[in-house]
């Protein structure tokens, strides 16, 4: 399925993006991923929300450049299923991604106490490695 048939279904929209909004948007990506690893005595739950926060912002930047949008706001699945199409992500990093997603999703919601060191630590390498696939076809 392409984005002009998710369109054409109503989950994303036509968006044009200017050049600053998509600047932003991975300035916030390294932003996150560089607080992440460098700020002292984040808890693991924290550290994992501030990746997945990268990754989703990432996801936004490659949509708008795509000239989309989600159709509608915090459309996490989405933005993040929206990766294979906008940088050719392989369905097993999607499926980490989704899984990243619902992992953030209960550490917000239901238990900071859900995820560990080595998790937190996994989800930061994903979010690096979504950020330079943003860069090198942005």
């Amino acid at each position: 399925m392409s984005l002009e048939s998710w369109s054409a279904r109503g989950w994303i929209d036509r968006h044009a993006a200017s050049d600053s909004e998509i600047a932003a948007l991975i300035e916030t990506a390294e932003h996150a991923i560089q607080q992440a690893e460098e700020l002292q005595g984040l808890s693991p739950a924290w550290k994992l929300k501030m990746a997945y926060d990268a990754i989703l912002s990432c996801a936004r930047a490659a949509l708008f450049r795509a000239g989309y949008r989600a159709s509608r706001t915090g459309d996490h699945y989405c933005e993040i299923q929206s990766l294979e199409h906008t940088l050719r992500l392989e369905t097993e990093t999607i499926d980490r991604l989704n899984a990243l997603r619902m992992r953030r999703n209960s550490a917000t919601y239901e238990s900071y106490e859900l995820i560990g060191k080595e998790e937190a630590d996994s989800a930061v390498t994903e979010a690096r490695a979504v950020l330079a696939s943003v860069r090198s076809r942005l």
